[in-house]
């Protein structure tokens, strides 16, 4: 093997690592860490509970810890089924998400140099424009969301097979394009993988209608149509390939179904157009911080306090020069793939404009997907991918008339100029904050006036112009992107000294975690209080009656509609933290920890389980719940059940209440088992959400499993000392897990097969 030649061809390999490592080299080297927002409140927090649980030997499809439980496995937010998500497990969770940050900025770029390279442009232009890609506003600013992240990396990676599909349609091909689209899926944020979909289809249409099998450069003039059967064929290798998305979408549509994202009251106005691209933040698309006011910086800015945040145009941000170098690209001679490509970039910006233009309001009732997700400004990563190919384009042309000095090659350099020189003036207005782009323009003109009006200085020239499309890139991630400080913020126990007791004190029971609390921060040395990181109690072990997820559990959530002293008992909540004194109570015995941390403990704390002898029967689950919010319901008396109980269990029962004595012997997330001793028979209740797949043990022997109080369990026990044991064992679980291992096999074999197929030279069979 020629390893020159080798390394030669992959140096953009060597590229992409080395500026992902300067990238995020404070997380990597300096023992710095992102911990803004969902980051350190939700994502961070999954991650925890999932790399400790697979210490201990479990892979946990279920967990118990917040909401009052819902499933682990099934919510694509935690990204159990995305292969790349192991590997930085085997880190501390701050390290390994600045390692998950460097590996998909990578991503990133190999996916956009691919699909550069696979539209015939240089190396020079592919590994430069995937730098702008990899580095733009989008993936800086989604730092603080993994799943998004990740799908961001994919996208080009999709459509650079997509594109490569597209050229000549083999069977490996197909494969590829139908595993990309998998591997989008299983990355976790539903909206970007939508969005990404539909994207995908359109472009792999177009350009089968533009020119199939044809090169780029061709202009979409002569191209051939596919038979049936090609088309037959490609759909079959790109279902093969795609499979795993299938094995996921069982679990998933089954918690969706079951989830508040199916709920009536969840309309357009109220939720698909929360956070909307503002046009009049269309500016930011050249000046990211231009318009933040003084006193602020940008990530305050974006924090989500309302759903109109005026600052979504940053997602959109790929340097001052990358609009210029677009509009240069129709000096080209093939149009049609052009306007392509614009058309898609417009298409997203005004998809993002939400509730300001109507075209994502048709989406939403026209592509079913569409309407379960918000966040509409998000589309802008489309425009971000787009623009990059029409600038990689209009750089080429650009690299080209300066080399042959085309007559107007002058004109452009004059009116690129002029634009510069309104833009810098512009950036004046704020030179605190635009500053990056200022010494973007100034770089990048100084470049031009070398590159287009001198000969020796030509190379300089170049480079400068180069370096003014990438420094305003990475001067915008690390000046005006999210904050950072010491891996320390991740340390739980020693920022909320509550926590602490909490361990100590949480079996059989939960606790309730108030908004108002806050947690102290450090900031490379300026501490400050911040927003409680509201999921931080699962990695402890300690359950809660509430949390933070987009997606919960329907009936779990009508819960809160409750009295709240019935809500807490049923919930067996023993005590509620805030984050301001709210005085004294009979009811309650308080304590004060440091930053302002009182915990109001219940003198007389609920069971969490109960034998209640009073027994009704409710098929109606808006009945259930009018008959839970009647004045005197006492769940330590009276249950409320979703069917009869058999006539073999009802005839043991005489109405009496029996008294109860529990403990947990085991508390795993899938698998519970509690020792009961009764002094006659009773239903018992437990204070454990019911769904589909819990199963339920007496003494071994499987048992009659019944919906009590909206969402609770109960089981019939007879008197004596028992064992109740409850395992999650969806139906779903083993069949999935076997055809994820033959599809894995297959797909190795498949691979195999492909490589030996080019190692011998032999181009595989057109299909």
């Amino acid at each position: 093997m020629n390893w020159s030649g080798f390394l030669k061809s992959k140096a953009h390999w060597w590229i992409f690592l080395t500026v992902a490592f300067i990238a995020f080299f404070h997380c990597l080297a300096l023992g710095q860490a992102y911990f803004v927002g969902d980051l350190l409140a939700q994502y961070s927090r999954f991650r925890a509970l999932l790399r400790l649980q697979l210490a201990e030997g479990h892979f946990p499809l279920w967990n118990p810890y917040f909401f009052g439980g819902q499933p682990f496995f099934a919510d694509l937010n935690v990204m159990m089924a995305y292969p790349l998500l192991y590997p930085t497990l085997l880190f501390s969770i701050p390290y390994g998400l600045g390692v998950y940050y460097a590996l998909h900025m990578v991503l990133a770029a190999l996916g956009m140099h691919g699909w550069l390279k696979a539209l015939r442009l240089p190396d020079v232009s592919c590994r430069l424009f995937a730098l702008v890609f990899a580095l733009s506003g989008f993936f800086w600013w989604e730092v603080i969301h993994p799943p998004i992240l990740a799908a961001f990396a994919w996208f080009p990676l999709m459509m650079w097979a997509l594109e490569r599909l597209c050229q000549r349609p083999t069977p490996g091909r197909a494969f590829g394009a139908g595993l990309s689209a998998a591997m989008l899926f299983v990355c976790g944020n539903f909206q970007m993988t939508s969005c990404f979909f539909y994207t995908g289809l359109f472009y792999f249409l177009g350009r089968l209608w533009l020119a199939p099998g044809a090169p780029a450069g061709d202009g979409g003039d002569s191209g051939r149509r596919w038979a049936w059967k090609t088309w037959a064929r490609v759909l079959g290798f790109g279902f093969w390939g795609a499979l795993p998305l299938v094995f996921l979408l069982v679990p998933v549509y089954e918690f969706a179904e079951l989830s508040n994202r199916t709920e009536a009251s969840l309309g357009y106005d109220n939720f698909n157009s929360q956070f909307s691209l503002q046009p009049q933040s269309l500016y930011q698309l050249f000046f990211p911080t231009l318009g933040v006011p003084p006193g602020r910086t940008i990530e305050e800015c974006l924090a989500p306090v309302s759903v109109d945040i005026a600052y979504m145009g940053v997602y959109g941000f790929l340097g001052v020069w990358i609009p210029l170098l677009a509009v240069n690209a129709f000096r080209r001679k093939e149009k049609k793939l052009l306007y392509f490509f614009l058309a898609l970039s417009a298409l997203s910006v005004l998809t993002a404009l939400g509730k300001y233009f109507p075209l994502h309001r048709i989406l939403c009732d026209v592509l079913p997907t569409i309407k379960y997700s918000r966040v509409p400004g998000r589309y802008i990563a489309v425009y971000d991918a787009f623009t990059t190919i029409l600038a990689a384009f209009g750089y080429q042309a650009l690299e080209k008339g300066l080399s042959e000095k085309e007559r107007h090659s002058p004109t452009w350099l004059a009116g690129g100029l002029t634009v510069a020189f309104f833009l810098f003036l512009i950036s004046w207005l704020r030179p605190d904050e635009s500053w990056p782009e200022m010494t973007a323009l100034v770089l990048g003109s100084a470049g031009l006036a070398l590159w287009g009006f001198t000969q020796s200085w030509k190379p300089l020239g170049r480079g400068l112009f180069q370096a003014a499309l990438i420094l305003p890139l990475f001067l915008n991630g690390w000046t005006a992107g999210y904050g950072w400080g010491p891996v320390s913020n991740y340390d739980l126990e020693s920022h909320f000294p509550a926590f602490t007791y909490l361990k100590e004190h949480s079996k059989a029971c939960r606790y309730y975690f108030d908004m108002s609390l806050g947690y102290p921060v450090d900031r490379n040395g300026r501490y400050s209080l911040e927003g409680f990181p509201v999921d931080s109690p699962l990695e402890l072990g300690i359950r809660m009656s509430n949390g933070y997820n987009p997606i919960v559990l329907k009936d779990t959530s009508e819960m809160e509609k409750l009295p709240m002293n019935t809500y807490l008992r049923l919930m067996a909540v023993q005590g509620l933290l805030f984050g301001r004194d709210q005085g004294e109570s009979k009811d309650f015995v308080r304590q004060v920890f440091p930053n302002n941390t009182y915990l109001y403990e219940m003198r007389q704390p609920p069971p969490y389980v109960n034998a209640p002898s009073q027994v009704a029967v409710v098929p109606d689950p808006a009945g259930q719940l009018a008959a839970l919010g009647n004045q005197g319901f006492d769940p330590a008396s009276q249950v409320v059940l979703s069917e009869s109980l058999p006539s073999s269990i009802a005839s043991q029962l005489d109405g009496q209440r029996a008294q109860v004595n529990y403990d947990i012997e085991k508390d795993d997330p899938d698998d519970e088992v509690f020792k009961v001793q009764l002094d006659k028979n009773s239903l018992l209740t437990f204070s454990e959400i019911m769904y589909p797949g819990w199963r339920a043990l007496l003494d071994g022997q499987p048992a009659p499993l019944f919906t009590a109080d909206h969402v609770f369990r109960a089981v019939y026990v007879p008197a004596g000392g028992h064992e109740v044991e409850f395992s999650y064992q969806p139906s779903w679980a083993k069949p999935s897990l076997l055809a994820a291992v033959l599809w894995f096999f297959s797909a190795v074999g498949f691979g195999a097969y492909l490589l030996k197929q080019r190692g011998s030279k032999v181009e595989p069979a057109q299909v």
